[in-house]
């Protein structure tokens, strides 16, 4: 079975917290692996997080497929916003970190103009959220557009925990 068809078809399995799967993988290759041999830790790409995440969120949304069909498009569209106005918040505060650590320093009206960029930029991401959760709460019930919010932090948190095993 591939990691990805576990994803998908086994997500009970992740959520009650047996096998992430990286550890699937690295315990089936442990069988074919010589004993005292160190076995390095697979993590899963990119498209195996993305099928847990939609089973995940599919999971624990309960949509229907009609809901689903809908809410899909809007939610990655949505997040590719969020994604690209995150980056531009890491982005001002790379550079306010660099600015802090500047010799010589950096003076305090060029910290402050920095400072504000970021706020700026904070609020933008935010603006987004909001517009998305808006355009999300056109194409489902309230309750489960709202639980779209909480979805996004207990998936990530539920992901850290499976990439320390």
């Amino acid at each position: 079975m591939s990691v990805v068809s576990y994803a998908q078809t086994d997500y009970g399995k992740v959520q009650r917290g047996t096998q992430c799967p990286a550890e699937y993988v690295q315990n089936q290759n442990q069988d074919t692996q010589p004993q005292g041999e160190v076995v390095k830790k697979k993590y899963p790409t990119r498209e195996e997080i993305l099928s847990q995440k939609i089973a995940f969120f599919t999971q624990e949304l309960d949509l229907s497929p009609e809901e689903a069909q809908k809410f899909w498009p809007v939610y990655n569209e949505g997040w590719k916003k969020i994604h690209e106005a995150h980056k531009k918040v890491n982005k001002t505060l790379k550079e306010l970190n660099n600015a802090l650590k500047a010799e010589p320093a950096t003076s305090d009206k060029e910290i402050e103009a920095l400072m504000e960029k970021y706020f700026s930029a904070l609020k933008a991401e935010a603006q987004i959220q909001e517009e998305t959760y808006n355009e999300i709460s056109k194409v489902l019930p309230i309750k489960k557009a709202a639980k779209t919010c909480t979805l996004e932090e207990k998936f990530r948190v539920m992901l850290i925990k499976q990439l320390r095993r």
